[in-house]
């Protein structure tokens, strides 16, 4: 079953169609991280954490993740609130 016959499915592409407000949003998001989103980056950005690229403040769905790791299928969530966490890991789950 993938993203076309059941719309609970969001698909994880790199280019999948981004709402406008979302992606301001995101890369705003990008220019000003919180002390704790910087850190965990400098320790992921190029490659450097066994050789897997990660993307952050990626829009997916609804959603601006921390951080986006698509070869390993992994969203890490670091400062959002519990319900928020609770909801992408849910929504994760559906990969």
């Amino acid at each position: 079953m993938d993203a076309s016959t059941n719309p609970t499915i969001i698909p994880l592409m790199p280019h999948q169609p981004v709402a406008p407000k979302n992606r301001h949003f995101a890369r705003s998001m990008r220019k000003e991280p919180t002390k704790a989103e910087d850190k965990l980056w400098q320790e992921l950005r190029d490659r450097r954490l066994d050789k897997l690229k990660f993307r952050r403040q990626v829009p997916i769905g609804n959603y601006i993740v921390d951080f986006l790791c698509l070869e390993a299928k992994l969203i890490v969530e670091i400062d959002g609130s519990s319900m928020r966490i609770r909801t992408m890991i849910a929504s994760a789950t559906r990969f």
